[in-house]
């Protein structure tokens, strides 16, 4: 991976599975364990490398400072993570090739969404942020650029979580994946996160998350992430997938 160039846009590697499937815990972890962290990074992170560099012009220390606070995890989520300047939407306005026509068809299929409404919203939001983080990041000076960005609330995610909603999920997922595959400027990697279904609901359990809603989706979540994995170039990942087999996969 060292001998690997910079491109304009780094390739969005986006995780997909279940919840307490391990996507956040892998997508931190991975550029460290791949020795690759110039190469390799975390999407908030690199959305707040993108975030200070444009406040470094007007002041370096407060682009330090700034950098600081988003390593501090309970400061990050207000500070980066749900965070969106107007160099997001500036750099989302742009991408009318690639983003725009999955905001698109989420916007024309939301009358065949049905269910809890308040669960429905948080996922055409996650959506939403999934396509301002990219649109950020990805617009970034080169010199700033990792080659690779790993996204564990990425747009497929976001995109599956509506298919749980959907009357023919399958057929929502597959035009989905049309309009991906028809844009070349934004390639579709993803890396599909697995574990028995008893480690899911010790995990969700553990994060004192609302239980019923996760664990009665378990089953639909990972039927429908593991449609979209045969579809695509994917990494099956779980506890045993070895270092070798993720290099071969990012080389791919």
């Amino acid at each position: 991976m060292s001998d690997h160039k910079h491109p304009k846009l780094p390739d969005a590697i986006e995780l997909i599975g279940a919840p307490g499937s391990g996507k956040t815990t892998l997508a931190r972890k991975l550029p460290r364990k791949l020795k690759t962290p110039a190469l390799t990074a975390w999407a908030p992170k690199a959305k707040a490398n993108r975030i200070a560099n444009s406040i470094h012009s007007k002041s370096a220390f407060a682009a330090f400072s700034y950098k600081v606070l988003c390593s501090i995890p309970t400061l990050r989520y207000p500070l980066a993570d749900n965070l969106f300047p107007a160099t997001a939407w500036s750099a989302l306005s742009e991408r009318q090739e690639d983003l725009h026509p999955i905001l698109e068809h989420a916007h024309r299929e939301l009358s065949n969404l049905s269910g809890n409404t308040s669960c429905i919203t948080r996922r055409v939001h996650l959506l939403y942020r999934s396509c301002l983080d990219i649109a950020l990041i990805q617009s970034s000076s080169p010199r700033h650029l990792p080659r690779y960005v790993l996204f564990d609330e990425s747009i497929t995610q976001a995109i599956v979580g509506l298919a749980l909603h959907h009357s023919r999920p399958e057929h929502f997922l597959d035009q989905y994946l049309t309009i991906r595959l028809a844009s070349p400027s934004l390639p579709l990697k993803i890396i599909y996160c697995q574990a028995n279904a008893e480690t899911l609901k010790q995990r969700i359990a553990y994060r004192g998350q609302p239980q019923h809603d996760h664990l009665s989706q378990i089953p639909s979540f990972q039927n429908l992430s593991r449609h979209i994995a045969q579809k695509t170039n994917h990494l099956a990942y779980c506890e045993d997938t070895t270092l070798d087999e993720f290099y071969s996969f990012f080389s791919s």
